[in-house]
């Protein structure tokens, strides 16, 4: 607390390593190591007897450089490599993040108490994937490369930000309590292959094929909303 115990301000932060367990089949152990940090920042101020203004906003990110999925053979379902072991030509980084804040006020307008919230929202995300087994060996028979190797990644996103405005009161000797308000939320997203990088698995080095794959998905949404709610008791 400070400024005569009118605010106040919380911090904190942290940073942690969540163990692996998966293997591969080149030597490298714990390959879905994840890092994870974050952090939160967290304030209040009593306005006046009759407003008070509450904020927050907080960050998280998760990194890792391999995936948690087992090859298995398609007819036993048993792991071809041996129990958590994969077998991988190229490195699958992989990245999420959340960022969120709000600001909420709280104050009396006459015979109405007021609540106004907004908050925003980013989420966003990465992984790289091994396409050798799939998109590798499609593609390889098409453009006679029986060693060709696929790396490509995904990458998703979402934006959000909404608000809501709130006014509450009663009557009749507190036997009528009523409220109405306004709701709005706007959200885009998008969804993306960036393309694919077409390599040897023999050599390790890029073929010069064309462009193969590029996909964009890209959505937005909006909602509007009025509501009411009264209580007679």
């Amino acid at each position: 607390p400070f400024a005569d115990q009118t605010m106040a301000l919380r911090v904190s932060a942290f940073s942690r390593t969540d163990a692996g367990y998966i293997d591969r089949t080149n030597g490298q152990k714990d390959v879905n190591e994840a890092k994870v940090e974050g952090g939160r920042v967290a304030f209040n101020w009593l306005i006046n007897n009759d407003w008070k203004l509450s904020a927050f906003a907080l960050t998280q990110k998760v990194e890792s450089q391999g995936s948690t999925l087992v090859d298995l053979d398609a007819q036993t379902l048993r792991p071809l490599y041996g129990e958590l072991t994969q077998k991988r030509f190229t490195e699958e980084p992989s990245s999420a993040s959340l960022d969120v804040a709000n600001i909420t006020l709280n104050g009396q307008i006459g015979g109405f108490e007021l609540v106004s919230s907004t908050t925003v929202q980013n989420v966003d995300a990465s992984q790289g994937m091994d396409g050798s087994y799939g998109y590798g060996v499609a593609l390889g028979a098409a453009f006679g490369l029986p060693d060709l190797g696929i790396q490509y990644a995904q990458s998703t996103s979402t934006h959000r930000v909404s608000q809501e405005l709130r006014l509450r009161s009663n009557a009749f000797d507190d036997k009528l309590d009523y409220e109405g308000g306004l709701y709005y939320t706007k959200e885009d997203n998008t969804n993306r292959i960036p393309g694919f990088r077409p390599f040897s698995t023999t050599t390790g080095r890029d073929y010069p094929l064309p462009s193969i794959v590029k996909a964009s998905i890209d959505s937005s949404y909006k909602e509007y909303s009025v509501f009411a709610n009264a209580t007679y008791a």
